[in-house]
């Protein structure tokens, strides 16, 4: 199953998620207690908007433009486009004709970028964090699997381009 055939580019309402056959089958309420590992609406969004400029990469896209073909409010999709351009993957110009285009080569952008940038560090566990200060790590006999996991799917997102998505490599 190729990851981005599911929910992550064609849903508006639904976010793509990770998660033990355990607690679905349990019914759990929390993320906590699920134990997802989720990627955002927002991020969601960030992909829907990218794409849209990676497929059109000679013209601006107003913000006010991509919100109403994304369907989020406008003040969501200027905080989208703020983290992105705090990531230097986009840059706003400003102005009557301004709107947004793609900094960098979408060949270039990796989805784990995209991911971060809107969501911060993707991580698998609480103890995989880059700040973790768990007092079990050193003898936890799971802590290796956490963070073997967690580099599979960083590995992963980072050799999926944007470019690839868009164009479904």
């Amino acid at each position: 199953i190729h990851w981005f055939s599911g929910t992550c580019l064609h849903s508006p309402t639904r976010s793509v998620r990770v998660v033990s056959p355990r607690a679905q089958t349990k019914g759990w309420s929390s993320k906590k207690d699920r134990g997802e590992m989720d990627i955002s609406r927002k991020t969601d969004y960030a992909l829907r908007m990218l794409a849209m400029l990676a497929e059109d990469r000679e013209s601006l896209l107003s913000v006010r433009t991509a919100a109403e073909k994304v369907d989020v409010p406008y003040s969501f999709a200027r905080s989208i486009q703020h983290g992105l351009v705090l990531a230097g993957i986009v840059e706003s110009l400003r102005g009557v004709h301004g709107g947004m285009r793609l900094k960098v080569d979408p060949a270039q952008i990796t989805i784990r970028q995209v991911v971060e940038a809107i969501q911060g560090p993707l991580v698998m566990n609480e103890c995989t964090a880059p700040t973790a200060d768990c007092a079990r790590m050193g003898g936890c006999c799971y802590h290796p699997l956490w963070v073997g996991t967690q580099a599979l799917v960083h590995d992963y997102l980072d050799s999926v381009t944007l470019d690839d998505v868009v164009n479904r490599r």
